[in-house]
């Protein structure tokens, strides 16, 4: 009679949506976007010729630590994925060809998404806050690391240590992550040269977007999210004006 044995335990890796979320992979997919993004923004603008809004953030923070822009959002991202790597026990290995590949689907799949999100409320054309190439890679990447991987994922680690149960934390994350993100858009709270006036029917629009790329980042981990939001933006860009007409 043959034997039946337990299976073996199993690394973190080992469904695709911890694949996504391991640091190696967000490295991977994330240093290339960020340093693209920032190569493009300041060929095309100039060193503080043009603000995204996260930039008055990033340059408090990078203040208390002595590092300015451009470098500060990718070393945040480095020194945290390799903190990540180290800590949380994860393999010393590159992620496959197929998660890269699951990377790509499921940021396509979130594009669409925000684009039907948008679509709904009639905001799919550009703004002001949507610019060239550069400035939205760089707008992604950087809303991304401060309000879904700091914020977000801070709040929900903070949270699941004190034994909060996970889905309490991913709503509370949420609901306080969601709003912020929305509000550093407008002079409420950020005096960027590019805030816009604060607005009901924008800010929950762009709430909701926080909860659908929270949602993203939550599930699929940090570099999906960027995708999600770097191709979104792009789309806003690059779209051929007859794409913008049903958000007339």
């Amino acid at each position: 009679m043959s034997e039946t044995h337990p299976p073996a335990p199993t690394a973190p890796t080992a469904d695709a949506a911890a694949e996504l979320r391991a640091p190696l992979t967000v490295l991977v997919c994330l240093v290339p976007l960020a340093v693209t993004g920032e190569l493009l923004r300041w060929h095309g603008f100039g060193i503080g010729q043009q603000q995204l809004l996260a930039d008055p953030i990033l340059a408090h923070l990078g203040g208390l630590v002595g590092l300015t822009l451009p470098v500060l959002p990718l070393i945040a991202l480095i020194v945290g994925a390799l903190l990540a790597q180290v800590f949380g026990g994860w393999p010393w290995k590159p992620p496959a060809a197929r998660t890269l590949g699951f990377a790509l689907a499921w940021s396509l799949a979130w594009i669409a998404a925000r684009v039907a999100l948008a679509g709904a409320w009639h905001r799919f054309g550009p703004d002001q806050l949507a610019g060239p190439a550069g400035l939205a890679l760089c707008g992604a990447f950087q809303e991304e690391l401060i309000f879904r991987a700091l914020l977000l994922g801070g709040l929900v680690l903070l949270l699941r240590t004190l034994h909060v149960p996970a889905i309490l934390a991913a709503v509370v994350g949420l609901a306080v992550s969601a709003p912020l993100f929305s509000l550093a858009h407008t002079v409420a709270i950020n005096h960027f040269p590019g805030a816009e006036p604060f607005a009901w029917p924008v800010f929950i629009e762009r709430t909701a977007a926080g909860v659908l790329y929270g949602i993203a980042f939550l599930r699929h981990g940090l570099a999906v999210a960027v995708g999600a939001h770097a191709g979104f933006n792009t789309l806003r860009v690059f779209a051929p004006p007859e794409w913008l007409d049903f958000a007339g």
